[in-house]
């Protein structure tokens, strides 16, 4: 009885074991079908009146992508892409050294944002390729703050929870590491400007976001 129950109990556990293996091999089977890639970049961004000067941001993230057609044997791949970005949108009124100095003068929003975008690959050879994608982002905005005026009672900045805008990437790819020059464009308001002045307010857009990038790619297709 004891060794019919030790039979049971190994059958049982070697079961569950198999079982175990096959649902761990179908989760790796299915990020397999994807491209990783890790990004980081620095450049320029622009915003509305009065912050209509543009500042320095860094934009930073992962992107996965999803082949879903070749063409042209296999010299041309068309692709989908979303991922996770932070980046940074903002501007400053003004350029003159002086005016720099003012409180005020100059704005930063940080985002994390969603990209939907198609893209396409074009495969020089084994080693080298060019792409590009374009489509819509969702950011979320976290904070927003004014350059030595923060919490000041005569600038005040207030940040807005959503955007929503498009963007495009291009560049080139070597191995598994590429360049890249991507740009975003918003089309809500992301903060609510207030001055003592007058008390008046105003709403800010982001004007746009341009960036160059290195990145680093994982499981290429």
């Amino acid at each position: 009885m004891k060794k019919l129950s030790l039979m049971v109990l190994c059958a049982m556990l070697s079961v569950a074991s198999y079982s175990q293996q096959s649902k761990l091999q179908n989760v790796k089977s299915f990020f397999q079908q994807f491209e990783y890639t890790i990004s980081i970049g620095y450049g320029t961004t622009v915003a509305s009146e009065p912050f209509d000067k543009a500042i320095f941001n860094l934009n930073a993230g992962i992107d996965v992508k999803k082949v879903f057609k070749s063409l042209a044997e296999d010299k041309v791949r068309l692709y989908g892409m979303t991922g996770l970005h932070f980046s940074q949108h903002g501007g400053k009124k003004s350029n003159d050294i002086m005016d720099m100095t003012e409180e005020g003068n100059s704005f930063r929003q940080s985002q994390f944002n969603i990209p939907i975008h198609a893209g396409v690959k074009y495969i020089i050879n084994e080693k080298f390729h060019l792409f590009a994608d374009f489509g819509p982002y969702i950011g979320l905005n976290t904070s927003a703050s004014l350059s030595n005026g923060y919490g000041n009672k005569d600038y005040k900045l207030e940040s807005k929870p959503l955007d929503v805008g498009i963007g495009c990437n291009f560049g080139i790819c070597f191995k598994k590491f590429g360049l890249g020059i991507g740009f975003d464009k918003g089309f809500l308001d992301i903060a609510e400007y207030s001055r003592g002045d007058d008390y008046s307010s105003e709403s800010i857009k982001s004007s746009g976001v341009f960036y160059f990038k290195l990145q680093w790619t994982f499981n290429k297709q």
